[in-house]
């Protein structure tokens, strides 16, 4: 399989749990306050997580795009997301 589509594959499967969080979001039933915090920390932590995946299955696409050569289009990737990681990280 071409690296291209690999990530295309990628970025289809992130946005699809990014709906599915957003199904069940809507679909849960009603409960007690100490249950809807947890439930939104758990939906946030599958949105976000899946978006970051999202954006860095397009990154290398939108540098190759710049006309980089292929190491350095992945030595920038890896790096914007060893910063990013611990930044999501905290987050939570």
């Amino acid at each position: 399989m071409d690296p291209t589509e690999t990530l295309l594959t990628i970025a289809e499967i992130s946005i699809a749990v990014i709906g599915f969080a957003g199904i069940v979001s809507v679909l849960r039933p009603r409960s007690s306050p100490h249950a809807d915090a947890m439930h939104r920390l758990r939906m946030r932590i599958m949105i976000e997580t899946s978006a970051y995946v999202v954006a860095f299955a397009f990154l290398p696409l939108l540098l190759v795009g710049a006309e980089f050569p292929s190491v350095t289009t992945w030595s920038i990737g890896s790096g914007v997301l060893a910063a990013a990681a611990p930044i999501q990280v905290t987050s939570i």
